[in-house]
């Protein structure tokens, strides 16, 4: 097996990359992110469910 050496230097890294979020910030915004979505969904059905009931034309559009 071939070994290499390599040789490691000083990159100026945009100031974006050197504040990434950590491990549990990005489990909390996926946790936010599911809640979101779960309310999303129960809007969504709440609306189709009270169009339905109004007997709108547009109910069709549901999509």
């Amino acid at each position: 097996m071939e070994t290499r050496a390599v040789r490691l230097q000083y990159v100026d890294m945009p100031a974006n990359l050197l504040s990434m979020p950590r491990d549990e910030e990005v489990a909390d915004l996926r946790a936010r992110c599911a809640r979101l979505t779960l309310e999303r969904d129960a809007l969504q059905d709440l609306l189709v469910r009270m169009t339905r009931e109004r007997g709108d034309p547009a109910e069709e559009d549901d999509d």
